[in-house]
């Protein structure tokens, strides 16, 4: 899945190159790389260890026993400061509620991080469990960063607005106008609107739902693609009722986020088993 995304980004130089990235890497980090992980899309990432150390093998190692064992991450280059970017949140977020970036090479798209433990899908928790931990574990890293150079609330939501509609087009409408109306007009508001506003929080991953089924469909990440519109679909029915989904605070607002954040998840969590 890496290949075609990278395929789609232009990037089939860097797919070529990519061996040579690898072993400069290893040289100039005295590291080890070991096999990649098969799940990844969005980036190369596979095991590394310090040079001295065996390369592990078979299932990730718990968290608190990895010793050096750490993850190589290789962003598919792009336009953008996606590498920039996701290093500036690392480094801000010093490994709380994400994993710590232990180097990091912008020019290269590189990343080393912390190893963690299993999936959670892995766990055989249920999956309100799951939600839970992800929705807390996302709060930690949820925080205002002024002055750091990160895109800001009104950045994403137009960015977020011209890739739907440029590639709902060019996918020759793979979902219903319906649907990308709602998520234009959430992209819309997230201009002037974000924090910890829980309406914002809601319309920033109706949004982020529609984009990420097209990008799934463009780079043939199926049944992902068509089960993340899918559930978009379902979203927006209540907004072209006149209906606002419903009041998003209280006990009754969390059982509604998790049944709909749960149609989204279903198909996520498949990348990873």
């Amino acid at each position: 899945m890496v290949r075609n995304k990278a395929l789609a980004a232009g990037a089939a130089r860097w797919l070529d190159d990519l061996p040579g990235l690898i072993a400069g890497l290893e040289r100039d980090w005295q590291i080890r790389v070991g096999r990649p992980f098969p799940d990844a899309t969005e980036a190369f990432v596979a095991e590394a260890v310090s040079s001295g150390e065996a390369v592990p093998s078979g299932e990730a190692v718990p968290s608190g026993e990895a010793g050096p064992s750490s993850v190589l991450k290789l962003m598919i280059p792009r336009p953008g400061d996606h590498a920039r970017n996701e290093i500036t949140v690392l480094r801000l977020a010093a490994g709380d509620g994400c994993a710590r970036l232990l180097r990091a090479d912008e020019a290269r798209g590189a990343l080393l991080l912390e190893r963690l433990g299993r999936p959670l899908v892995r766990l055989g928790l249920p999956l309100a469990r799951r939600h839970e931990i992800l929705c807390d574990t996302a709060a930690r890293i949820w925080r205002p960063a002024p002055a750091s150079g990160l895109p800001t609330g009104a950045d994403k939501g137009r960015w977020l607005s011209d890739f739907i509609t440029a590639t709902w087009l060019e996918l020759d409408r793979p979902c219903s106008a319906r649907a990308v109306e709602y998520a234009l007009a959430c992209a819309a508001r997230l201009a002037w609107r974000a924090g910890l506003d829980p309406t914002a929080i809601w319309e920033w991953g109706a949004a982020e739902r529609v984009a990420t089924g097209l990008l799934c469909t463009r780079i043939g990440l199926q049944p992902v693609g068509r089960e993340m519109l899918a559930t978009a679909e379902y979203v927006s029915r209540y907004w072209h009722r006149g209906k606002s989904p419903p009041n998003h605070s209280g006990r009754a607002a969390m059982r509604t986020v998790r049944a709909i954040t749960s149609l989204s998840c279903l198909a996520l969590y498949r990348l990873a088993v």
